[in-house]
């Protein structure tokens, strides 16, 4: 797995979280308990989190991880993964998007918690996401989900519909969100967002 990061623990730059980036397979199954802890997400194949180019966990003052996500640029997305080859192609042409231009942001998790101590924690936290995201050098940025809530906020940061409607899960089907924008433009915004908010 590729580290992007050249600390792997560091002092969060947006609130007094401590940011660590997860290696070892111990790390990434606890990544992957900590995100599926709630019975509305889909479970994360270990091969995922693993070829990922990055895992990230924010923890609190006592060590609890509070948040977390990742980062993956290989021609393996998550977010494109249910669909038949047919399907991606057309989500594909449709954008004028070639395979292999994109980056994702997934698994993405703040607990609640952090959120009513800090109000503007939930847009830093996918500010520094699309940072992270940035740093794969490619020419997109994905996010979305089958949570409203969750894909409204991605909605903020990358403002362009890539694909909306059902998507395969392994219960059936149910209705997914996926956003995109220009990396480039997505990491200006979010340096804007920065310097306001600090």
């Amino acid at each position: 797995m590729e580290n992007l990061s050249e600390n792997d623990d560091e002092v969060h730059s947006c609130t007094s979280l401590k940011s660590k980036i997860l290696k070892t397979p111990e790390e990434l199954e606890q990544f992957n308990k900590f995100y599926t802890s709630k019975n509305d997400t889909v479970p994360i194949p270990f091969q995922y989190l693993y070829l990922a180019d990055k895992v990230k966990v924010f923890i609190d003052e006592e060590g609890n991880w509070i948040a977390g996500y990742v980062i993956n640029s290989t021609n393996n997305l998550r977010y494109l993964d249910p669909f038949d080859n047919l399907v991606k192609n057309t989500i594909y042409r449709d954008k004028n998007i070639k395979e292999g231009e994109s980056s994702e942001i997934t698994c993405i998790k703040i607990e609640p918690s952090l959120t009513k101590k800090d109000k503007t924690a939930r847009l830093r936290i996918y500010a520094e996401a699309v940072n992270d995201a940035y740093e794969t050098k490619k020419k997109y940025i994905l996010g979305g989900s089958k949570l409203f809530m969750v894909w409204k906020v991605f909605e903020q940061i990358l403002p362009k519909t890539l694909y909306f409607g059902l998507v395969p899960f392994e219960g059936g089907m149910e209705m997914g969100k996926i956003v995109y924008n220009d990396a480039k433009a997505s990491k200006e915004a979010m340096d804007r967002y920065m310097r306001v908010a600090s």
